[in-house]
Order: C-alpha cells, then sequence, then structure tokens
C-alpha cells in the first residue's frame, strides 16, 4: 500500500540515453524505511538532529525534531527532488509515528526542490 501510493506520486525516471523509464519504488522504499527508523529514534531521545546519506547516488536528508509537551515539530530537508516526493507522499505515516509517541499534534515539513516555486 505504501509502495503504491509512492509510485503514484514519484512516478518513474529515466536513466540513460534511450533507457526505458524504470519505477522507483525499490528507492522510495529505502528511503522510507530510513527516514521513519531515523525520526523514531528522535522521538524516542525528544527531539535532535541527524543526517543520512541515503544511497550511492549521494542523496542526503536532514531531519530536525523538536518535541514539547504533546507537540512535535519535525522538518525533512533535501536537494534531492524524488526524495522530497516520498518524504511529502509519506506525511501521514510520519503523523502517525509522531502520535506513537504521544505527540497529539505533529507538524511536518519538508523543505526540498518541489517545495520552492519554478521559475517563471
Amino acid at each position: 500500500m505504501m509502495e503504491a501510493a509512492v509510485q503514484r506520486s514519484v512516478g518513474s525516471r529515466h536513466v540513460g540515453a534511450g533507457a526505458a523509464p524504470r519505477p522507483l519504488v525499490p528507492q522510495a522504499s529505502a528511503v522510507a524505511s530510513q527516514a521513519r527508523r531515523a525520526l523514531r529514534v528522535l522521538l524516542a531521545q525528544r527531539g535532535g538532529t541527524m543526517l543520512l546519506r541515503l544511497w550511492s547516488g549521494g542523496a542526503e536528508l536532514r531531519i530536525d525534531c523538536a518535541v514539547s509537551g504533546a507537540s512535535a515539530d519535525v522538518t525533512f530537508s533535501t536537494r534531492d527532488d524524488v526524495v522530497a516526493a516520498v518524504l511529502r507522499a509519506l506525511f501521514p505515516a510520519f503523523e502517525a509515528e509522531c502520535s506513537r509517541c504521544g505527540a497529539t499534534r505533529a507538524r511536518i515539513a519538508c523543505s526540498g526542490p518541489a517545495a520552492r516555486p519554478a521559475a517563471a
């Protein structure tokens, strides 16, 4: 189910000249599992920052988490458009992780290429 939502959100990417598009679900699944695991750790320690290198392509993800009382603020920062799209598709899952750790209010944001308006 998660993979289907991510696939609809992310789609496919052409790799190499004349190559057929290939689905990004394997990369998306890796991003999702690493981000969820890191978020669980940050929520358990009641906040912090974590920097992840996601795959050999060099994509990086920074997660900033602040927990105060019953609210959690989580910000994902990346320069990779695929990672940003995957994270945005998984916001409901991240909100569920926050509620499992006792946060009744979760504010989740993602800064990345798709967050900025396109140049005209």
